[in-house]
């Protein structure tokens, strides 16, 4: 019967995580909106509250899931995980503050690198792990 609606369950896959997706990326907007414009600091502080609590937590172990099999090259997940990855770095630089340059947008893959290598950590290693590497994100200081 899923054919009928679907060509094939890459389509199936797609639509799914495509809806994934837009919960968690609705979920982000209404924690941290794009207004006011937020110092790279304060947007890590709050992104990391946001992404390491209990209802993001099954998004973030997901999203590790999808870029393991894009990593092993399975379709559909190696297109998705890109359009994913860079629409969430995307996401991170229209909150923060100043004018679009080299220098946000590479903060902006900084910050989403951060918020992707803790939740591979707290996989990989558990929360107390991921709880240190917490602390010591939250003092790093940018100019």
């Amino acid at each position: 019967m899923l054919l009928y609606y679907f060509k094939d369950k890459p389509d199936i896959i797609l639509i799914v995580i495509s809806q994934i997706a837009l919960e968690m990326s609705d979920l982000l907007a209404s924690a941290i909106p794009e207004n006011p414009k937020l110092t790279p600091q304060d947007l890590i502080t709050r992104a990391l509250q946001v992404t390491q609590g209990s209802v993001m937590k099954p998004y973030m172990q997901l999203w590790i899931e999808i870029v393991a099999a894009a990593s092993r090259g399975e379709q559909p997940y190696s297109m998705i995980a890109g359009q994913i990855a860079l629409g969430f770095v995307q996401w991170i630089e229209n909150r923060l503050e100043g004018e679009v340059n080299e220098e946000k947008r590479a903060i902006s893959a900084m910050i989403f690198t951060m918020i992707d290598g803790l939740a591979l950590l707290d996989i990989c290693a558990g929360e107390e792990q991921s709880r240190l590497a917490v602390k010591a994100i939250q003092q790093i200081s940018f100019r």
